[in-house]
């Protein structure tokens, strides 16, 4: 974010220069996108733009839509979805998907490029019936929370005040948070099962052996974590740490699982490497199919926030904000992730194999040994015999921030 200066979605710096689709399609492949556009690209970017591929005639989705306009159901549909399988969206992309990579696999001598952009899991939680009746109570693991609470646990203020500002606006009880893990887990089978849909379509043409297939997410979700609910504005694991799976016959080992760090600012010169499409030289990613011996990321990096300093209780009440509750621009019903106290500063983040470090200037930073605190409850940060490895940490940290090339 620092450098491309998109700080979130509601601060978009310029648009890019070039994009792992233009790169590709200047190439001569084809190109799609489908589903969700999480992105500064538009249809001209592409041969074929589909963002809704769902028939808006058909009664069931009329129906699904209808039912979670409502305000009850803003972000948790606690059954199964109104309209069933029929009114799901997710199945309709698929769909539209594979007609896409018919298309593209007859086009003989041209090669093809598909972002296929699921939403789920994601806000609002709904599923069919046949996959929310996967998982019940017994099934579900429960939240993991601070035993005294967060502000207690020495965790940045601008966690506890998302916390505030969701509980006054709509809070969730453990029943509910429940619910929601299931829900949630549920829209997570659903893909799985989509997921399978499109990989059947592949190997019925017969070109599995020639397809690069990358699975991945843009981020994870509190589910009830540290008391939170959704995303933002911390950088635990449960949120920056996204599956990530990569398929390629003949070129990457089947079934091999590598604890290597990888990051989505990879994802663009490995794709265009396979594919000899040239990398721009402001490219800050690496190819992470190259040999392990040529040295891979010593840690993961992450940044959150823009410029300035993040807010304490004084200067909340210095800027007016003591008593306001901040609700979602597009539904005042839902709180909004994406308020001027959330992302208020920067925030930095290394995490290595063992210890993770979040560095908040000016504010509260953040230390987890991740060995004996895989959930990120007990912050270390300035206790006694953490000296030498928050200074090992900061060192590991400088040197990805100064490879990344940011400014703040």
């Amino acid at each position: 974010p620092s450098s491309h200066r998109c700080y979130s979605n509601h601060h978009c710096g310029p648009r890019p220069d070039y994009s792992l689709p233009g790169l590709l399609r200047e190439a001569g492949y084809r190109t799609a996108l489908i589903g969700k556009n999480h992105s500064f690209l538009c249809a001209d970017d592409f041969d074929v733009f589909d963002t809704s591929p769902e028939p808006k005639s058909r009664p069931a989705v009329a129906r699904r839509r209808a039912e979670l306009s409502k305000p009850e159901y803003a972000r948790l549909y606690p059954t199964g979805a109104p309209g069933g399988p029929e009114g799901e969206p997710e199945t309709y992309k698929t769909e539209a998907a594979i007609r896409f990579i018919k298309s593209a696999a007859g086009n003989t001598g041209r090669p093809f490029f598909l972002w296929l952009s699921y939403l789920n899991p994601h806000t609002p939680y709904v599923t069919t019936e046949e996959f929310l009746s996967l998982y019940d109570d017994r099934r579900t693991p429960a939240p993991v929370e601070e035993p005294e609470g967060l502000a207690a646990a020495g965790k940045p203020f601008r966690q506890q005040f998302h916390k505030r500002n969701n509980d006054a606006i709509l809070p969730f009880d453990d029943k509910t948070v429940m619910t929601m893990r299931r829900v949630y887990y549920g829209m997570i089978s659903l893909v799985d099962r989509e997921v399978g849909r499109l990989l059947e379509a592949i190997d019925g043409l017969g070109i599995r052996e020639n397809t690069l297939i990358i699975f991945t997410s843009d981020h994870g979700d509190y589910m009830g974590d540290h008391g939170l609910l959704t995303k933002s504005p911390a950088l635990y694991d449960c949120l920056v740490r996204v599956p990530f799976i990569v398929s390629r016959p003949g070129v990457i080992p089947e079934g091999e699982v590598r604890d290597d760090f990888v990051s989505h600012v990879d994802i663009l010169p490995t794709v265009a490497a396979l594919a000899d499409a040239p990398v721009p030289e402001t490219v800050e990613g690496s190819d992470f199919l190259r040999p392990a011996d040529e040295g891979l990321r010593p840690a993961a990096y992450s940044e959150y926030g823009i410029p300035g300093r993040p807010y304490d209780e004084w200067s909340l009440r210095q800027a007016g904000y003591a008593g306001v509750r901040f609700t979602n621009p597009g539904n005042p019903r839902l709180p909004w992730e994406g308020n001027p106290v959330a992302l208020a500063g920067p925030i930095r983040m290394a995490r290595t194999s063992r210890w993770k470090l979040v560095v908040e200037p000016e504010g509260t930073d953040e230390l987890y040994d991740l060995d004996n605190d895989p959930h990120e409850l007990e912050n270390l940060s300035g206790t006694p015999g953490t000296e030498r490895v928050t200074g090992t940490m900061e060192k590991i940290m400088d040197r990805l921030r100064s490879e990344a090339g940011g400014t703040i």
